[in-house]
């Protein structure tokens, strides 16, 4: 068994929920069709990776959208 490097990250995140605001919509946000792969081994190919485009997608529409997370 191989492995072309990694750690192990554990983290813990305190959030405060808060209720939607009146006139907000809630909506479930997908991302389908990626073919996935080893990010050690096969990075040079340039596959997606599903949570850098979504979180590219939000960051680049966050404002113009008055999206909230």
């Amino acid at each position: 068994m191989g492995c072309a490097g990694g750690i192990d990250f554990t983290s813990n995140l305190h959030l405060d929920r808060e209720a939607v605001p009146a006139g907000f919509e809630t909506f479930k946000l997908t991302l389908k069709g990626l073919k996935g792969g080893h990010s050690g081994g096969e990075i040079h190919v340039g596959l997606g990776n599903a949570n850098k485009l979504l979180v590219r997608f939000l960051a680049g529409h966050a404002e113009e959208l008055d999206l909230r997370l």
